[in-house]
């Protein structure tokens, strides 16, 4: 279940982030067709080339910027697997890139260029919005498996113990209000492996499956969060989970991978 506070303040700044991209547009269309109209060509396959070229690129952009904005208001706020999460974020996407486009037809509306939202640019919307819930899809199915894996180690009834833990309760119906605490070495290891781990996934050109400028800010957080006196321990791991998730498939990042994995541990945080 998504927090509808965090939902809010997503959807704002999804909002501000399109409005953006719809303005860039706007420019760009009556820039090209200023170009394009002394040399009679305002009319001509050229105008409708580029200006179709111009909407698909900010139709594909909204999609993407929608879903970075989402997934990273969500990670940084802490998150866990429920069967209903997958299809929330794709409504959430959806509702900021409605089928009829209205926002892009405002563009291209003043030059009779609206039959262009008839085929290509809805395709292109599709086609946008599947890439996406396929990229949810494996979100989601990150979470679910980082849950199996906590609960099968609370079944074995087999604890490695490496910091400080309040309590432990074992058995069936047994409850414990635990205090979770994260000691200044592994505070300031976590910190060192953070900071070279961002190094490396600056020097990629991308990763599989998740923006690089999104799982960098999600490093920042971590630090952030890492740094409290206090820290949220829920939040820290659904966001080192993520971090870890992101770059388990990168053979240049094995490496920082292991490394991060081989901390994690002593905090009760396993990763594939």
């Amino acid at each position: 279940m998504l927090n509808d506070e965090i939902v809010k303040l997503a959807n704002n700044h999804i909002k501000l982030e399109i409005a953006e991209e719809i303005k860039r547009l706007k420019k760009d269309v009556v820039h090209c067709m200023t170009e394009l109209a002394p040399l009679g060509l305002s009319d001509s396959s050229v105008a409708r080339d580029k200006i179709s070229e111009l909407c698909t690129n900010t139709i594909l952009n909204c999609a993407q910027l929608t879903w970075q904005t989402l997934f990273r208001f969500i990670a940084a706020s802490g998150i866990k697997y429920s069967e209903e999460l997958a299809p929330e974020l794709k409504d959430i996407v959806k509702s900021h890139l409605p089928e009829n486009l209205d926002n892009i037809s405002e563009c291209i509306q003043p030059f009779r260029m609206e039959f262009l939202l008839e085929g290509n640019l809805r395709n292109t919307r599709t086609h946008a919005l599947r890439k996406i819930e396929t990229e949810i899809d494996l979100f989601v199915q990150s979470l679910k498996n980082q849950e199996s894996v906590v609960e099968t180690q609370t079944q074995s009834n087999i604890f490695n113990i490496n910091s400080s833990i309040g309590a432990i309760q074992t058995g069936e119906g047994a409850m414990a209000n635990v205090s979770q605490h994260i000691d200044s070495e592994i505070k300031e290891n976590l910190m060192k492996i953070l900071v070279s781990l961002e190094q490396s996934i600056r020097q990629i050109a991308s990763l599989p499956n998740y923006p690089k400028d999104e799982i960098i800010k999600l490093i920042h957080d971590s630090q952030n969060e890492i740094q409290k006196e206090r820290s949220n321990f829920t939040k820290l791991r659904t966001l080192l989970t993520t971090v870890g998730t992101s770059i388990q498939l990168v053979g240049s990042l094995k490496p920082a991978y292991d490394n991060l994995k081989t901390i994690l541990s002593f905090l009760g945080i396993s990763l594939p």
